[in-house]
């Protein structure tokens, strides 16, 4: 699937497992590390989200107008500090390509941008289905069967004034290490 990903515009990033205090009013279900070398590394992530839009956000300040990024990485969850590999996609901004005769600006990216990405991957038997998320402003479960593997949306307002966006950003994030997504070997 990273082929693909990269065929179709996207970057792989690698973003450190351990994330900043300053998202701690966001998530919710981070583990505090007991010695943390500094105010950037003080939370083993739950999700892949915060080092995708930091990365969102300074791509911005180098001057970025469209940015597709995926994140291949582990993930940990509350209590037990449990190890998941997931994938994170996330793109904001325009369109890359040329205008045509009947447009006069680029078109943003939106969701079916993303679902198009999330389809590109290949998972055998994938469905959607509308979800509340916190984070979102609307969010999409992303299922095989009777098994969630994962959501996707539109950020909502406070993650698109932290990553400093103008535009809708749109993420989502997936279990590779689920049984169901394994089967499609994703």
């Amino acid at each position: 699937f990273r082929e693909k990903l990269v065929a179709t515009g996207f970057y792989e990033i690698r973003t450190s497992t351990l994330i900043p205090r300053r998202y701690f009013e966001f998530m919710e279900g981070m583990t505090e590390v007991r010695n943390p070398r500094d105010e950037w590394h003080v939370f083993l992530r739950p999700g892949l989200m915060p080092g995708l839009l930091r990365a969102l956000e300074l791509s911005f300040r180098h001057g970025e107008h469209a940015v597709r990024l995926f994140e291949l990485g582990n993930t940990f969850t509350v209590p037990d500090c449990a190890q998941m590999r997931r994938l994170g996609l996330l793109l904001c901004g325009d369109i890359d390509g040329v205008q045509d005769w009947r447009q006069t600006t680029n078109r943003k990216l939106d969701l079916f941008d993303l679902k198009g990405a999330i389809e590109l991957i290949g998972i055998p038997n994938l469905s959607y289905r509308r979800i509340h998320h916190s984070d979102f402003s609307a969010a999409i479960a992303l299922q095989v069967g009777d098994t969630d593997i994962g959501f996707a949306g539109q950020l909502n307002s406070g993650w698109k004034a932290e990553a400093s966006a103008k535009d809708p950003i749109y993420f989502a994030e997936l279990d590779v290490d689920a049984p169901v997504t394994r089967e499609g070997q994703l």
